[in-house]
């Protein structure tokens, strides 16, 4: 028997200044991840993020609660503009 890796990604961050598309690609392709997840950053109930969020004004009605960050992601208002979040999740989605 083997060992597998599998690894996971989450675009949407406060931190992310600009695209991390580049350099989340390569992160992948250079460590040969045979089962890659990547999702959306999406504030789950009755997290310290939530929590932040809703301090900040920034918190949006979570649509789906089954923890499903590939289709229901971003649930907040984003400091990164949404669009630019969301094609760099669909240029790794692409790559990898």
């Amino acid at each position: 028997a083997g060992i597998v890796v599998i690894a996971g990604f989450i675009v949407g961050f406060d931190s992310e200044q600009d695209s991390v598309a580049p350099q989340m690609i390569e992160c992948i392709e250079a460590m040969s991840v045979p089962v890659c997840m990547v999702g959306l950053l999406t504030a789950l109930p009755n997290t310290q993020l939530t929590r932040r969020l809703e301090g900040e004004k920034r918190l949006l009605p979570l649509a789906f609660d089954h923890g499903d960050q590939c289709t229901t992601g971003l649930n907040f208002v984003t400091r990164r503009p949404r669009r630019d979040i969301l094609n760099d999740y669909r240029a790794i989605l692409a790559a990898v």
